[in-house]
C-alpha cells in the first residue's frame, strides 16, 4: 500500500519545477517523515468497518471534541502538540461505490465544517486516486493482494473546504473497485507554545512557523521520542551552509559539495521545549 501524489506531466511546468527544486531542495529534503508538519491530516490504514481515526501523518493522535465547543487558537489539550489542530467529526458518513472514474457530489456541509474527510478502501488490487482536483492531481493509493484480503488497503485525507468544494473525484483501474466514505470535520487551530526564552515551539504547518519544530528524535539509547529541533537548523542547506543558495547553479554546486562532505547526511540536536536541554539528535538525509 503506497499513498502518493501523481506527477505533473507538462514539459513546460516540469522545466520550471526543476529550476525551483534546485533552489529549494533543502526545504523539500527536510519535510520527510520525522519532521512533524502538516497542512491536512493524512490517515493511512486506520479504517475498519467505516470508523475513521484522526491522526497526523506521523501517527500522533489529534484530539476530537464531540461538542465542537473549542475556540480559535485554543490551547493544545493534553496529548496534542502545540500547533496541531483539534479535530471534531461532524454529521454522518456517506458511502459511495467507485468503479472506474466517478465524480461524487458532496452532501450539504453542516455548520462549522472546515474540511471534508474522504476515506478510500480498495476492494481489488491496483491503483486508486481520490481528491478535490478535477485535473487528477490528487492523492493516490496502491493496494496489493495482501492489503485487500487483510482489509488494510485504505487511506484517508482531510481536504480543506471553500465555496467551490462541491465534488470529489475518484478513480480506479479498469477492473478496480473501491469504497469511498466521506464525513465533514471541523479544525480548530491550537496555539504554539512559548518557552521562558520567548521561543515558540510546536508543529510546523497549518500556517504556523515555530522557532522550535516538533520532530521525531533519536535518544542516545536508540529509542525514538518527540522533541524539538531549531527551525534554523532544519532550514539550513547543510552544516556548512546556513544560508540559502541564490541561484539554481549555486544550489547544484552546494549540493555536490554537501554530498561529498556528508554522504550519509548529518545530525542536528533535538531539545526539550525549553530549547536548551538536548535530548537526542535528528538525522537529515541528503
Amino acid at each position: 500500500m503506497n499513498p502518493e501524489f501523481s506527477v505533473v506531466r507538462s514539459d513546460a511546468m516540469r522545466a520550471q519545477l526543476e529550476q525551483a527544486v534546485a533552489v529549494n531542495a533543502h526545504t523539500a529534503a527536510r519535510r520527510v517523515p520525522g519532521w512533524i508538519t502538516g497542512t491536512s491530516l493524512l490517515i493511512v490504514g486506520l479504517v475498519a468497518g467505516g470508523a475513521v481515526s484522526a491522526a497526523a501523518v506521523t501517527g500522533l493522535q489529534s484530539a476530537s471534541l464531540p461538542d465542537g465547543s473549542a475556540t480559535a487558537e485554543a490551547e493544545a489539550p493534553p496529548g496534542v502538540l502545540p500547533g496541531m489542530p483539534i479535530v471534531s467529526l461532524l454529521g454522518e458518513t456517506a458511502s459511495y461505490e467507485i468503479l472506474g472514474e466517478a465524480s461524487v457530489e458532496l452532501p450539504i456541509p453542516p455548520d462549522g465544517a472546515t474540511h471534508v474527510r474522504a476515506t478510500i478502501s480498495c476492494r481489488t488490487v491496483g491503483a486508486f486516486s481520490w481528491g478535490t482536483d478535477p485535473a487528477g492531481n490528487n492523492p493516490s493509493l496502491y493496494c496489493r493482494a495482501a492489503d485487500v484480503t487483510s482489509g488494510s488497503g485504505n487511506a484517508s485525507m482531510d481536504f480543506p473546504l471553500d465555496a467551490g468544494t462541491q465534488l470529489l473525484f475518484a478513480q480506479t483501474g479498469p477492473e478496480g473497485r473501491a469504497l469511498l466514505v466521506v464525513q465533514y470535520v471541523n479544525y480548530v487551530p491550537t496555539a504554539l507554545g512559548r518557552n521562558p526564552s520567548g521561543e515558540t515551539y510546536g508543529v510546523a504547518g497549518f500556517g504556523l512557523e515555530p522557532d522550535l519544530v516538533a520532530v521525531d528524535g533519536i535518544a542516545p539509547d536508540g529509542s525514538s521520542f518527540v522533541g524539538y529541533a531549531r527551525a534554523t537548523d532544519l532550514d539550513a542547506f547543510g552544516p556548512d551552509w546556513p544560508g540559502q543558495p541564490s541561484s539554481p547553479e549555486q544550489a547544484l554546486e552546494w549540493q555536490r559539495e554537501r554530498d561529498q562532505r556528508y554522504p550519509d547526511g548529518w545530525e542536528i540536536p533535538v531539545y526539550s521545549s525549553d530549547g536548551r536541554t538536548v535530548l537526542g539528535t535528528f538525522l537529515i538525509s541528503n
